[in-house]
């Protein structure tokens, strides 16, 4: 079943060739799924094509191009977020629109890794027919753009080399009249040939205004030099409007060594520069998208008052960072740091105060981390930061360091010095105080409230269980 849903490509009556439309892939590893997208999608008029696996998409991806992957997370064997990342690394599919569909009861984490493997959109289950097909038309409008462009450009390639357009023979100097030009000026221009061959109507005079001096410009410098030209400029249509015109042309060089006349083509490329305004506009809107996801996904993962991680990213990464060190054998340090004071200075200066303070912990984490370790805001006045391939003692190191430093800062608010203060810390390490990320966070958690109970400023190590014992 699964490889008759791999090669299934759904036709509609009345549209056009296969060949020439935008096709979807709708990927599930449940049958009722993949027929229910196709009942909602079929009205778009594409071809639908559907794979009851990832591995399966991926064979698809290998040979075939789509406009647009609608692709399940929760799948056996390999899931959404793994063929995902197998598509990125394609070439030929890196830049296909994913758009993942999952239940209703995702978690941050599950949604913040879809767009971290490339997720341009989610639909969650049960989704709406008409806000599936709105974002998937989206995506198809914009394949179609990109495929109108390239089918423009191959027009454009095939008449430069086919078509010799609007021959023309011009004067060797300003104002650069027209010796010859051939009938399909008129199209171009609106104007018949014997307009400018009979000087009825100069050529520079169905220039755009801000086109001429570049066009004389290049003409002249052409004459003086003996080289080719090429220049693309708007015309003044006699029925209004403009069309663009691509210029190509080369003095001809008589008996003396003089340019005597110019010879060129005059090829019109009004649909390409209308194709590459829509999709420099379209691009623009993507990019407006991306910046926007971007944003989105870090409100999701970052603390707003420091700027440092929140701890929903902690929970995260600590169990990456733990999976990690279990199969290279290499230890992973962890600090929890709580704020001395807080509620005194709040007291005294105010709560805006105390959020300078606060700041003033993030901007030292920051400042003396290393690329690879993890600085969050646990919550309230407790900040965490992992170290990968720390072992106990270098995590105690740099936990003195930080307390060290930190009392000697003295933190302003406005116009007022708040004055010194001080940090207590609690250290763990994987795997000396355990292999989990509940485990290191409880030891050290405990480690910082002897920290505080012993009159703060100062670093406190977990026990490990054979201490314990």
């Amino acid at each position: 079943m699964k490889e008759e849903l791999a090669t299934s490509v759904v036709s509609h009556p009345g549209t056009e060739d296969p060949g020439q439309r935008a096709s979807i892939l709708l990927v599930d590893d449940r049958e009722e799924n993949l027929i229910a997208l196709e009942a909602i999608l079929k009205d778009l008029g594409q071809g639908l094509v559907k794979a009851g696996s990832g591995q399966e998409a991926l064979r698809l991806l290998f040979d075939r191009d789509f406009a647009v992957i609608l692709l399940d997370v929760r799948m056996p064997d390999m899931d959404g977020f793994e063929t995902a990342e197998f598509i990125r690394k394609r070439q030929r599919s890196r830049h296909t629109p994913i758009i993942f569909i999952t239940a209703a009861d995702a978690s941050p984490g599950q949604i913040t890794r879809g767009y971290s493997v490339g997720a341009v959109d989610y639909i969650f289950k049960p989704f709406m027919p008409e806000v599936l097909k709105a974002k998937v038309r989206i995506f198809l409008d914009l394949y179609k753009k990109t495929e109108e462009l390239r089918e423009s450009e191959v027009r454009f390639r095939t008449l430069v080399t086919n078509v010799p357009g609007a021959m023309y023979r011009r004067e060797a100097a300003p104002p650069w009249d027209m010796l010859f030009l051939s009938d399909p000026i008129e199209k171009l221009s609106g104007y018949p040939a014997s307009d400018f061959m009979e000087r009825r109507r100069t050529y520079a005079s169905i220039i755009h205004p801000e086109d001429v001096r570049a066009l004389s410009e290049a003409l002249g410098e052409a004459v003086r030099k003996g080289t080719p030209y090429a220049l693309e400029y708007r015309v003044l249509h006699a029925e209004g409007g403009v069309r663009w015109v691509f210029d190509r042309g080369q003095g001809v060089v008589g008996d003396l060594g003089t340019v005597r006349h110019v010879d060129g083509v005059l090829l019109e490329i009004t649909d390409r520069k209308v194709a590459e305004e829509e999709l420099r506009q379209r691009t623009a809107q993507l990019q407006v998208a991306k910046k926007l996801r971007d944003s989105l996904r870090s409100q999701a993962i970052r603390d707003p008052l420091t700027g440092l991680f929140n701890r929903r990213y902690l929970d995260e990464r600590l169990e990456r960072e733990l999976r990690r060190a279990a199969h290279d054998k290499r230890p992973v340090g962890l600090i929890m740091l709580d704020l001395d004071r807080l509620k005194a200075c709040n007291d005294s200066f105010g709560h805006e105060a105390g959020d300078t303070l606060l700041r003033a912990v993030g901007s030292l984490l920051q400042e003396h981390t290393r690329s690879e370790d993890l600085a969050c805001r646990y919550g309230g006045d407790e900040f965490a930061l992992v170290l990968p391939k720390a072992p106990l003692d270098i995590t105690r190191q740099r936990a003195e360091e930080l307390r060290n430093e930190f009392k000697h800062l003295n933190v302003r608010y406005g116009n007022q010095v708040l004055g010194t203060f001080s940090l207590s810390l609690g250290i763990s390490a994987f795997p000396d105080h355990g292999t989990t990320p509940k485990a290191l966070l409880q030891e050290a958690d405990k480690a910082l409230y002897q920290a505080k109970a012993g009159g703060g400023n100062r670093v406190v190590v977990g026990q490990t269980p054979r201490l314990k014992s």
